[in-house]
């Protein structure tokens, strides 16, 4: 590329408006304790917190492992899109979730999404069909980053109550280890058994979790 693409300039500018308006933020009036917190995890966010680690760790593995496969279909040059429809799906539905659809619902369907998305993904890269890879990681991304990701957080900050920073901390925490662990187990699978072998381990291990994640809501929703 001998030129800058003109979202390079959007993106310096907006990173510029940005720190500027920074400096226009309230001061909010210290409320003592050490500068240095650990993460808090208050009791019953366990759930909760594995559901962002597993939506976390599915986009993970569609960043880290899905370009190569799709390398050998010729479509190297749309492993990017993949990445945005990763993120910007679901930062695009947060206003709608927010509004729209209560936190334990959202959540619960955030455990539906990531296994039929990355289902999908994996189908279209055993077929090498690029619609279906793209949209299955668009319906990764409308769970990681917009149902489970809004709903979960709701739910913590409510669990957290006066410790609600250090309990949403904790929440980002079990995201950022299933962001980035899984996606290097998978990476060592995937080179000794085949990407797609590897991708069908992964497909079974977040399917378990999820349905097991639904029916502990279920209860606690029957108790509530």
């Amino acid at each position: 590329f001998t030129h800058s693409p003109i979202t390079y300039f959007f993106a310096v500018s907006i990173t510029l408006i940005g720190i500027i308006l920074a400096f226009y933020l309230p001061n909010l009036p210290p409320i003592g304790g050490s500068v240095l917190r650990l993460p808090y995890f208050p009791k019953g966010s366990f759930p909760i917190n594995l559901s962002i680690a597993i939506c976390w760790a599915a986009t993970g593995v569609v960043i880290s492992i899905i370009p190569t496969q799709l390398a050998k279909f010729g479509f190297a040059a749309y492993a990017g899109f993949c990445l945005v429809l990763i993120n910007w799906t679901g930062a695009f539905l947060q206003p709608f979730i927010r509004k729209n659809i209560a936190p334990n619902l959202s959540v619960k369907l955030g455990f539906a999404l990531v296994p039929i998305g990355f289902g999908l993904v994996i189908l279209g890269c055993f077929y090498g069909i690029l619609p279906i890879v793209l949209m299955g990681t668009a319906i990764i991304g409308s769970a990681a980053y917009g149902f489970s990701y809004q709903g979960g957080l709701a739910l913590i900050a409510n669990l957290g109550e006066q410790q609600r920073a250090r309990a949403v901390s904790g929440y980002m925490f079990y995201g950022y280890i299933g962001f980035g662990i899984p996606a290097v187990f998978l990476g060592y699978l995937a080179d000794s058994f085949g990407i797609i072998n590897a991708l069908l381990v992964f497909e079974i291990s977040i399917t378990m979790l999820s349905i097991y994640l639904f029916l502990t809501f279920e209860k606690k929703d029957e108790i509530n």
